[in-house]
């Protein structure tokens, strides 16, 4: 096996070797999506597509794209316990450079937070009959979310010197993604607009990732000919088709992961890690 394995299953193994972090950042968004399915769920009671639960369809993308920035910060404790901390001396002492650590980190805070996203769907889409759209799509978009939350994370790390404020930082963010993204604060409540409809189709980056995996199945044309059409994500906004308008999403992440990337690249470099 070599060295970059060795140490990327280290740090699995130390992230997951937490069970009430594990626990918290799964139990969490299952009782949000649960929680807004029975208080809101009766609105969407004249809509079916088979049997699947509709509010929760709408709730859960949401909420497993949100927690993938709070799961990225969890490697915080082992950044900064490994190379803010004594602990960084004996790396320095060791034949291999910061980097052969550092990286096989980001892999594998990566790989976790997509095991964290797994679960989140597999869970709701049994017990809570969620829709998930385009298998292809939802893989992607968890796959490229959880990358950018695990760069965000890194470059939250890299201008910070203490776990404290960088702990503050990251949940500002991730709070302030999802309060902008209409997620904690339904922004239809301001009225069907512009503004409203960016915000919650292409505004953030959560919003891109809802909107592409809602876009990738039938729930795009559930609302078709209805007044309720207007106020969920993904639907009846533009006139490129569904699965088109998910590709075109996907695209953007992407774009923004590697913008963060090549930044998080260049400050790592530039503070010698």
């Amino acid at each position: 096996m070599s060295l970059f394995m060795m140490i990327t299953l280290h740090y699995i193994k130390r992230m997951l070797r937490d069970p009430k972090e594990i626990v918290l950042l799964l139990i969490i968004p299952l009782g949000v999506i649960i929680f807004n399915t029975l208080i809101a769920g009766a609105a969407f009671e004249q809509f079916y597509f088979f049997e699947y639960n509709i509010m929760a369809s709408f709730t859960a993308p949401a909420m497993m794209l949100s927690f993938q920035f709070f799961n990225s910060f969890f490697m915080f404790i082992f950044l900064y316990r490994d190379l803010r901390s004594k602990m960084r001396w004996r790396l320095l002492a060791s034949p291999h450079s910061v980097r052969t650590f550092a990286f096989p980190a980001l892999i594998a805070n990566w790989l976790v937070s997509i095991l964290l996203g797994t679960v989140i769907i597999v869970i709701t889409s049994v017990f809570l009959n969620v829709y998930w759209g385009n298998l292809f799509v939802l893989a992607a978009v968890l796959a490229v979310t959880s990358l950018m939350g695990t760069f965000t994370a890194i470059l939250i790390f890299l201008f910070t010197k203490e776990f404290k404020k960088a702990n503050a930082i990251a949940y500002v963010v991730s709070f302030g993604l999802m309060v902008v993204s209409g997620f904690m604060i339904p922004l239809q409540m301001f009225g069907d607009n512009a503004v409203t409809r960016f915000l919650l189709n292409h505004g953030t980056p959560l919003s891109l990732g809802q909107a592409a995996i809602i876009s990738s199945g039938a729930l795009d044309t559930l609302f078709a000919g209805t007044d309720v059409m207007v106020f969920m994500p993904g639907t009846g906004v533009n006139l490129e088709s569904g699965l088109q308008r998910s590709l075109i999403n996907i695209g953007v992440l992407a774009a923004i992961t590697l913008g963060l990337g090549v930044i998080a690249a260049i400050a790592a470099r530039r503070k010698k890690i």
